[in-house]
């Protein structure tokens, strides 16, 4: 059991190690997250020029999980906490709590301000 999971982090390592900086440092950022969440939010986490390239390569690779919300039918995405012990050190503290606001903030004004929006105007 050990062997298997070295071996399953030495092929992380390996895979991570083969991808650009902020490819990396994306994954590092959606994993302050611990649950899916939605395209809008990893955005907001990861403000790159490139990040829906980043987040189609990270899904190819199986770097990020991709799934689709059974209610809104939108994509979600997830980095897994396997890859934690990889990925966290490629941000400085001050990062970590900028990606943490950024992802407060998104998911705040996705899931409280404009749900509580929309049932007004109904």
């Amino acid at each position: 059991m050990a062997d298997k999971f070295r071996r399953e982090t030495i092929l992380a390592k390996n895979l991570l190690s083969s991808q650009p900086a902020e490819l990396q440092r994306m994954l590092a950022k959606v994993n302050v997250v611990e649950l899916p969440i939605p395209a809008e939010t990893v955005y907001a986490i990861h403000e790159h020029p490139d990040a829906p390239g980043h987040v189609r390569r990270a899904a190819e690779l199986g770097l990020i999980e991709e799934g689709t919300d059974p209610e809104s039918r939108q994509p979600r995405y997830y980095v897994s906490n396997v890859l934690r012990p990889l990925i966290r050190p490629l941000l400085t503290e001050e990062e970590y709590v900028e990606a943490c606001a950024a992802a407060a903030r998104s998911l705040h004004k996705l899931w409280v301000t404009e749900p509580a929006q929309s049932e007004t105007v109904s």
